[in-house]
This record gives C-alpha cells, structure tokens and sequence, in this order.
C-alpha cells in the first residue's frame, strides 16, 4: 500500500506539471525530455549563436553567410576609392604642371626714330599647355605678354631650366598669342616631364566657382586664387581697343597672372586672365577672356 501511494502522489506531480506546462496527461517523461530538446534545438536555430571577432574597434559576427562577401566588397570599394583619389591627385598635379610662367624680354620701336628702338625691359606672365588640333601641343598666353618680344622663354613649375619659345601667332584683338616650345615639346626631349594639354570647357553662369592659377608678382612659385564669375559682357580689350565677350570675376588677378589659365571646378579652362582694373578705389575686379572667345 505504501508503495501504491508513493506511485500515485509521483504521477499526481508529473499530472500537475504537465498542467502548468498545458501538456496532454498521456504524455509520458519521455515525451516531455523529446519536447524539451526540440524546444532547445528551435530556439537555437531561431538565435543562434555566433562567434565574434573584433574588426575596427567593434565586435562583428564571424558565421554570417554574407559577411564574406561584405568584407571583400567593402575591400574592393576601398581600392576604389584609392585609386579613383589617385586619379584625381594625378590630374591636379598635371594641371599645376601645365601651368608655365613666362619671360619676355621687349624691344619697343621708336616710331619717332624708326630706325632705332627704346630701351629693352623685361617681364613676366603666365601660360598653360593646349593642344591645337592640327598642329600639336603649344603655350597660350596673353599678346601683350609677349609683345615686340626679342627673348621669350618658358619655365616649368619646380624647373631652374629655361626652354627658349617662337611666337608663332598672335591675336591683338582678343589679346593671345600662341608659343612653341621645340626643346619642351619635342618627342627627342629626354626628360621625363609628360606635356598635359589642359582642356577648354563651356562658358561658366554666374556665381560659378572659378579659379585663377598663374605666377603674379609677390613670389616666385605658382599661386592659385580663387573666386566667382560676377559679370559677363562686351568689353574693350586694352590691347586692341577691340570690344568684344569679357568675363568678369573677383579672384585677385595681379601682374604677372596675365596669360594665366582660369578653371573651373572639373580644373577646364574657362578663360584666360588679361586685365585688370588699375583704380585705389576698386577692388576685387579682373578681367577674363572667356573660353567662346579662345575657340
């Protein structure tokens, strides 16, 4: 009898606890061990656990099926990013390249005395490589930089040497003037400098972001300055008294910028700086041949 009760109060206390767990009486202990590890196995695969590993400071899980590919995506987005920041170091650095300063030594006549000329001076501006189609790679600069010149030479940034230049054509009324630079132009030329011929772009809006790059009084290496278009109308060109598309913008255009690329943001050519406005009481004004007017 003892035995008989001790049985019926262990199956009272499975009865009640299947109750509490809503599990059918029939269920035997076994039944219930197999639900409990199916209970388990289904937790386990709705949360499973992950190993981690640290990466960048941060904790990340290692068994993701997709982290494989997320690591070598973010690997070849990074190489990208490198080079395309390469790139855009590359065309900069052949940009500032491009830019040349200039030295002219002139010889004005004396119209009085025709057969006599006045006494030599000298000066300096800017250039920058193009490339004319048709006849190559050549120097653009302003005509007045280069006028009644009887020793023009080229220097290339960071460059002591001076590459003898030919004025080989010239264009009063818009003020510029083509150079060749045979020593620095030449396919024998031993140095490793690679000739980067800057491209023309559209004319600008206003209020678009423009730089002037050249070398102006003040120093000796390349000065870049920057600014906005402010205008963009007929003006008289001093060198020719010719009227004719100016682009008016308030980046600092001094002596010696003259002949000196201005670019925009993709570094294009939109104009060349040519002249300023020689008053105390204005600032912030220089002149610009817009690039409908270099074409």
């Amino acid at each position: 009898m003892m035995a008989l009760a001790h049985q019926q109060s262990c199956f009272a206390v499975i009865v009640v606890a299947a109750a509490a767990l809503c599990i059918p009486v029939s269920v035997s202990a076994f039944s219930l061990s197999k639900i409990g590890e199916q209970a388990l196995i289904h937790n386990s695969c709705a949360h499973p656990l992950r190993a981690t590993i640290e990466r960048d400071g941060l904790f990340w899980p290692s068994s993701s099926p997709n982290y494989g590919r997320i690591e070598r995506s973010s690997t070849i987005s990074d190489e990208d990013d490198d080079e395309l920041f390469d790139e855009e170091e590359f065309v900069l650095a052949s940009t500032l390249d491009a830019v040349v300063k200039i030295y002219a030594t002139h010889s004005d006549p004396d119209f009085l005395i025709p057969w006599q000329k006045r006494q030599q001076t000298t000066s300096t501006s800017s250039g920058f490589v193009i490339d004319v189609p048709g006849i190559g790679l050549r120097v653009m600069t302003n005509a007045h930089s280069v006028e009644y010149g009887s020793v023009v030479q080229v220097q290339r940034r960071g460059d002591d040497e001076k590459h003898a230049a030919i004025v080989e054509a010239v264009g009063n009324e818009c003020d510029l003037a083509l150079l060749r630079v045979d020593s620095l132009f030449s396919p024998q030329n031993d140095d490793q400098f690679q000739p980067f011929a800057m491209p023309i772009g559209p004319l600008p809006a206003l209020q678009d972001d423009v730089e002037v790059i050249g070398y102006p009084a003040g120093g000796d290496s390349l000065c870049v300055t920057k600014g906005v278009v402010s205008r963009i109308e007929m003006q008289e060109y001093a060198q020719a008294g010719a009227s004719l598309l100016a682009m008016q913008i308030d980046a600092a255009i001094n002596p010696g910028n003259s002949g000196g690329p201005v670019v925009n943001d993709a570094l294009e050519v939109v104009g060349v700086a040519f002249q300023g406005i020689d008053e105390e009481s204005i600032e912030n004004v220089g002149y610009v041949v817009p690039a409908s007017v270099v074409r």
